[in-house]
């Protein structure tokens, strides 16, 4: 990897190689390099540089390659290596008589290369709850029991927080900090302030709901994590399941407007008695579907668009019919089979082809099905009724199970 750009005015010897650069004198640094409040980053473990017979060199361990890279990048390197933090490096640089603007797209190619390919990541500081605080704003969520304050120093917080505004709570500390921080036009996520990674303006919402996910996953009590949409009624749950592109979300949606309750559209919690608590987050509704809600939430028609790490295009519906938190009895269970020129029909499936297709779409803590958690599947199977819903149209699949779920 070469970062591309001139070489700078000083050039390292052999002997300075593990040191390119010289500490600012006390009196440029109160020109306005703002130390307190910068970025700062500091080499992977496995990353090693080294200058061989004038060749800068960085050794990935991982990989066990060689990559060699101009002087400039060397310089950047170094500076990183030492400790200093972005705007400091920057003003290294122009210091040493490159262009401002030349400068720093020298350093903002070498922070993106870098940090893409793990060569180096951001390191928490102890402004960030000062930095947040006074640039942004926090909101504490609390998802099937795990309880997460995010805070927001990013000038996307007034599009990203409403996605998880239905999840705030009050008076509850949290079990885990999440920083969202703006960083050279794109967003750097920390936990507890530990780097996590980085992602671009617009995969924002998709990335820290991927994570939220994670750390429910990570730090609820269940048996299961069935990959399933929960709708209930009359304190009783009806589990969608369906691969990805069967309409699963868009059909969850015309059910809350069909008058059931919304207790999760991606991910349900199974306990040991084989009850079910539904993960809440707002669905995200991919582009191709945006026409058919939009006939009855108008409203995602306003909504912003993100995208995933696939780049697919999405919007988040704020939740309707939002249910308590509760564990309900799994009464019935639906496999998705859309297909547009198959006839609407609700047919019975066997128990352990159900059970199958659970445990297809699931995820355990322990990282396979424990005794208890085949239990707890078997307990919610054998009281539910099992179906596949094949469909042509929305309104066909919402009327089937209307009528069934009473």
């Amino acid at each position: 990897m070469t970062v591309p750009a001139q070489v700078l005015a000083i050039r390292a010897t052999e002997a300075e190689a593990t040191r390119l650069i010289t500490v600012l004198p006390k009196d440029s640094l109160e020109q306005g390099v703002p130390l307190a409040l910068e970025m700062r980053f500091a080499p992977a473990a496995d990353i090693s540089f080294r200058t061989i017979a004038g060749h800068n060199v960085l050794f990935n361990e991982a990989d066990q390659k060689l990559l060699e890279v101009n002087d400039t990048a060397a310089y950047i390197w170094c500076a990183i290596a030492d400790g200093l933090g972005y705007e400091t490096i920057l003003h290294e640089l122009v210091s040493h008589g490159l262009a401002s603007g030349t400068a720093k797209g020298y350093l903002d190619a070498a922070f993106e290369q870098w940090t893409s390919l793990g060569f180096v990541k951001p390191v928490s500081e102890p402004v960030f709850g000062t930095l947040v605080d006074k640039a942004g704003f926090h909101q504490d969520i609390q998802v099937a029991g795990t309880s997460i304050r995010i805070r927001y120093a990013t000038s996307l917080a007034p599009t990203v927080a409403p996605i998880f505004e239905h999840l705030e709570i009050r008076d509850v500390t949290p079990d885990t900090v999440l920083d969202v921080v703006e960083r050279n036009g794109q967003i750097d996520l920390f936990r507890n302030g530990d780097w996590l990674f980085c992602c671009s303006h617009e995969e924002i919402a998709t990335t820290l709901k991927g994570h939220l996910m994670d750390e429910v996953l990570e730090g609820a009590a269940y048996e299961l994590a069935l990959h399933a949409a929960t709708l209930v009624r009359s304190e009783r749950a009806l589990l969608v399941c369906g691969h990805p592109g069967a309409g699963k979300t868009t059909l969850t949606l015309a059910l809350v407007e069909a008058g059931f309750g919304f207790a999760g559209d991606d991910l349900a919690l199974l306990n040991s008695q084989g009850l079910v608590t539904g993960v809440p987050f707002a669905p995200a509704v991919k582009a191709g579907a945006w026409n058919l809600v939009a006939a009855f939430r108008p409203d995602i028609r306003d909504m912003k668009i993100f995208r995933r790490p696939d780049r697919r295009r999405v919007r988040y519906p704020a939740p309707r019919s939002l249910v308590s938190a509760a564990a309900y009895p799994v009464d019935w269970l639906v496999l998705l089979d859309r297909h547009p020129d198959a006839e609407a029909a609700l047919t019975p499936v066997d128990p352990v082809s159900a059970i199958r297709w659970m445990l297809k779409e699931s995820y355990a803590q322990s990282r396979k099905l424990s005794t208890a958690g085949f239990k707890a599947v078997s307990d919610a199977i054998e009281r539910a009724s099992y179906y596949r819903l094949t469909y042509p149209r929305l309104e066909d699949a919402v009327e089937l199970l209307d009528r069934i779920c009473r």
